[in-house]
């Protein structure tokens, strides 16, 4: 029940607050996404990165995907190429 409460609350999943309880929320997401950014390579937006979070099990709308493209580029992993788009790269490319 408690699942239920927290997810509601947080306008999430119940997969997304058990991914969360077991360790795998935002750094299960970025390990996913950084991993796809450097198979694909190319240009990045956040209907790119929901499709492959989603495709790597994650239940992540553009808004999450947003978050995990600029926790991404904070880390250095990509490059954001637009200055008010959120449009990015992979880093040394």
């Amino acid at each position: 029940m408690p699942q239920v409460m927290i997810a509601h609350g947080a306008r999430r999943s119940r997969e997304w607050v058990r991914r969360l309880q077991e360790g795998q929320g935002d750094q299960g997401q970025s390990a996913a996404l950084r991993a796809a950014v450097r198979e694909q390579g190319g240009a990045w937006n956040a209907q790119r990165a929901a499709e492959a979070l989603q495709g790597a099990g994650y239940e992540v709308d553009q808004k999450g995907a947003r978050a995990v493209l600029r926790k991404l580029a904070a880390e250095g992993a990509i490059t954001k190429t637009h200055p008010t788009a959120a449009l990015y790269k992979p880093a040394g490319t």
